[in-house]
C-alpha cells in the first residue's frame, strides 16, 4: 500500500471532523517498524496545512495493543482538550479503541485508525471509531499470490506496485462501497 497516502489521508479526515481547530495525537509510532514511521511523517507533514490542528503529542514505542492503550490513557489525562488520534497500525488502533471505551465514553475524542481487519470493521459499524485508512487486503493478496506462482517457476517478479488507500466510515461500509 502507498503508506504516504495513509498519513494524509487520515490528516485530510482529521480536518474534516474536528472543524480544522484544535489537538490531535499520533498514537503507535514503532521505530522499528517503517510504515508506522511513513505514515506518521506524511500525517504531520500534511497537518502542516491546517495550522489551527495542533499535533499535541507523537507516542513512540512498540506497537502492542497494551502499550497504544496506556499512551491513550496518558494522552488523555494530559490533553483534555484533544479532538482526535490518528492510529498508525491496527494494533495502535485496538488499543487507542480499548482506552477511549474507559476515559471517553461518549466518544468526544475521534479516532481515525490504520488497517483492517474483522475487529476493526465490526467496531467501525459500531461508532467505536470515527474512520479506518485502508488498502484493499483482497488485492494485496491476489498479487502476493500472482508473485509466488511467478517465483516458483523461476521466472522474474514483476516491480512492485504501489496499491492506492482508501477511507473506511461507517457510512460507506454500511452501503458496501469499500
Amino acid at each position: 500500500p502507498d503508506q504516504v497516502q495513509f498519513g494524509k489521508m487520515a490528516a485530510e479526515r482529521v480536518a474534516q471532523v474536528v472543524g480544522r481547530s484544535g489537538q490531535v495525537a499520533i498514537v503507535g509510532v514503532d521505530r522499528g517498524i517503517p510504515e508506522t514511521l511513513t505514515r506518521a511523517d506524511s500525517f504531520l507533514r500534511a497537518i502542516a496545512d491546517y495550522p489551527e490542528i495542533k499535533v499535541v503529542a507523537e507516542s513512540r514505542g512498540a506497537v502492542q495493543t497494551m502499550e497504544a492503550e496506556q499512551s491513550t490513557r496518558e494522552l488523555v489525562s494530559a490533553f483534555p482538550d484533544l479532538k482526535a488520534i490518528f492510529a498508525v497500525s491496527a494494533d495502535a488502533t485496538q488499543g487507542v479503541m480499548l482506552a477511549l471505551q474507559d476515559v471517553d465514553p461518549h466518544h468526544t475524542i475521534l479516532l481515525i485508525g490504520s488497517d483492517r481487519d474483522l475487529f476493526l470493521a465490526m467496531n467501525l459499524h459500531e461508532g467505536k471509531l470515527d474512520s479506518l485508512v485502508t488498502a484493499d487486503g483482497y488485492r494485496m493478496g491476489y498479487l502476493a499470490v500472482q508473485a509466488a506462482l511467478v517465483g516458483i517457476r523461476d521466472r522474474s517478479l514483476p516491480a512492485p506496485e504501489k496499491l492506492p488507500v482508501r477511507l473506511l466510515t461507517r457510512e460507506n461500509l454500511q452501503r458496501g462501497d469499500y
